[in-house]
């Protein structure tokens, strides 16, 4: 079990795990993401047209209104993503997370709190497979576990290679599209051995990629394992009248 409680994946010594990256943006969203990077001014109208668009696309080639479209159906899953957050330990406090924005006044105040640690965060399926990764064929229909998936950069790094790799392939494919084995080579290793492990075999079966995105996307908003507070709320806690 993960030393952050059920629900979330950390690969064990002595055996390799099969996995996907499963965690994805809103189609709307994606393709606001594309159109702000070549034009970061553009107006609230022309974002909410982008998305309607992009929304109006899917339901077209789902041969439904946008209106029944669920959020499964909006999922763009061309694109793994993930979430960047940094932690800090402080007794009384335990793990907390910072801010994602903070001032210099603000930020001088959460680095006293603890050494600050910087993690990535994603949402996997996990296949049901043998201790040596070989996959157990007679249970992927119902074995597979639906897990968030918490690492160093160091890990993210390794990530963002094998895309990259990829990507420069003849079928320019993408590590989303993709099973990746898992290794933990040593009982202190905090970096895992990732390699590819070819196409992704939740995408092969259209009722099993429903069911892992159907819980996928009820995970999005849960990928920051432990409680938010405020810099006024850590500011009180810690009895500091710090501006």
């Amino acid at each position: 079990m993960s030393a952050l409680g059920d629900g979330w994946y950390e690969p064990a010594h002595g055996r390799t795990d099969r996995v996907a990256l499963v965690y994805f943006s809103e189609v709307g969203v994606s393709a606001l993401r594309q159109a702000r990077n070549k034009r970061p001014d553009l107006a609230d109208a022309e974002e909410q047209a982008i998305t309607q668009k992009a929304r109006v696309a899917v339901a077209r080639r789902l041969g439904k209104p946008v209106e029944q479209l669920d959020r499964v159906d909006l999922v763009d899953d061309s694109e793994a993503r993930f979430k960047v957050l940094t932690t800090s330990f402080q007794e009384g406090l335990g793990e907390i997370v910072w801010p994602p924005t903070l001032s210099e006044e603000e930020r001088a105040l959460w680095q006293t709190i603890g050494k600050r640690r910087d993690y990535v965060t994603t949402v996997i399926v996990a296949y049901p497979t043998r201790a040596d990764g070989t996959l157990d064929e007679a249970q992927l229909s119902s074995g597979c576990r639906v897990l968030r998936w918490r690492f160093r950069p160091e890990t993210y790094d390794l990530l963002r290679k094998l895309n990259r790799g990829l990507r420069k392939t003849a079928d320019g494919g993408a590590i989303a599209d993709v099973d990746l084995l898992v290794t933990r080579t040593g009982p202190r290793t905090r970096t895992p051995k990732i390699t590819l492990a070819g196409p992704a075999l939740y995408r092969r079966d259209e009722a099993l990629k429903r069911a892992v995105l159907g819980q996928a996307v009820t995970l999005y908003e849960r990928l920051t394992p432990s409680p938010k507070i405020t810099t006024a709320q850590l500011r009180e806690s810690l009895g500091r009248n710090v501006v």
